[in-house]
Order: structure tokens, then C-alpha cells, then sequence
């Protein structure tokens, strides 16, 4: 119960060291922030973020809160300030994308997607948003492709095929698109022989 939760971190809040105390105002922060309270979550993300500006948990927070709150241009320059700041950071670059592609600006979307380091570029969730950034850009043929990826990466191969198949139907998919999707149904087709095989 979010109540309860509160008052946990409130009760916290008065005890402990400084991180300590910290840590339960981020709990209280993040309560807010889940019963769409974007005001007080604000004030208590930005006093982390000038209290702690080495801790990037505290300015995605705020970037975060500014997004939910439908406030794109105080969140995108939040989310720019903490990619700078925090280069490395996958989680933010991921949260950043969302925001983008929530508000509309889906070629920023793409972009900083694929900034993300390599490791993430095969998780299903990378699939996902891509699929949904060429969907935005109206380019089916790519989305179809990077969904068919996406259904391959959980473990649906026939979802999959049926996505390539959908993406090659597409009109105006250029001749390399053309190639890597057929490429890519020859593999989920014969990926498919062997689970069957496997099965018997």
C-alpha cells in the first residue's frame, strides 16, 4: 500500500545517516511520483540532484517526473544534461528514448538508441523500441523486421516468420531490406525445422 510506503520512508527519513536519509526521500520521491503527485516528486528529485549531483539515479528521477508530467522540454533537457554527465549509463539513454518517442520526436528516438552500448543491442526490449521508432517514422518494412527480431529474441519463431512475411509485403522496401528479410526467414524457418526436430 502506497500509504504505508510513505510513511515507511517518512519514519526512515528521521533516522540514519545523511545516505541514508537520502535513500528515503528517493522511496518518498518515487511513491509520489507513482501516485502522479509530479510536484512533490519534482522538489524532493531536485534536492537529491543538488545534494548528490554524482548520483545519476537522482537526475534520471527528476528527468523522469518531468516526462510522466507531459513536460518534454524540462525532461529532454534533463535526460541531455545526464547522458553528458553520465555517459555510460545505459538505463537513462533507455529512459530518454521513451520520452522522445513519447512526445513525437522519433528520429531523436532512434538516434539516441543507438547510442546504447553493444550488449544491449540484442535484448528484446531494444527490438521493441525500434520496432516502434520505424512504426512512428512510417517505415513498416524496418518495423516489421525489428518486431520479427524482437518476437525471435523471446522465444515466438512463428511470430516471427509472420512478421518478416508481413514486412515483405510492405511496399516501397528497398532492395538491401528486402535481402536481410529474406535472409533473416530463411534462418527463423530453418531455426523452426530444429525445434520441431527437437520436439519429436
Amino acid at each position: 500500500d502506497k500509504q504505508i510506503a510513505n510513511q515507511h520512508f517518512l519514519a526512515l527519513e528521521q533516522q540514519g545517516t545523511s545516505l541514508q536519509r537520502a535513500i528515503a526521500r528517493y522511496g518518498q520521491g518515487l511513491v509520489l511520483l507513482e501516485t502522479l503527485q509530479f510536484d512533490g516528486a519534482s522538489k524532493i528529485f531536485q534536492q537529491l540532484v543538488d545534494q548528490y549531483p554524482e548520483q545519476p539515479q537522482y537526475l534520471a528521477a527528476l528527468a523522469r517526473t518531468a516526462s510522466e508530467a507531459k513536460q518534454y522540454d524540462k525532461a529532454h533537457q534533463l535526460f541531455a544534461t545526464a547522458v553528458k554527465k553520465f555517459p555510460n549509463n545505459d538505463a537513462i539513454k533507455i529512459e530518454f528514448t521513451r520520452s522522445l518517442l513519447k512526445s513525437g520526436q522519433s528520429q531523436a528516438a532512434k538516434e539516441m538508441l543507438l547510442t546504447l552500448s553493444e550488449n544491449q543491442k540484442n535484448q528484446p526490449f531494444y527490438y521493441e523500441l525500434l520496432a516502434q521508432i520505424f512504426a512512428e517514422l512510417k517505415q513498416a518494412g524496418e518495423s516489421h523486421r525489428y518486431t520479427a527480431e524482437y518476437y525471435y529474441a523471446v522465444g515466438q519463431t512463428e511470430e516471427a516468420i509472420t512478421q518478416v512475411r508481413l514486412g515483405k509485403q510492405e511496399n516501397g522496401v528497398s532492395y538491401q531490406l528486402l535481402a536481410i528479410l529474406n535472409d533473416r526467414l530463411n534462418f527463423f524457418l530453418s531455426e523452426l525445422e530444429e525445434q520441431k526436430a527437437q520436439r519429436r
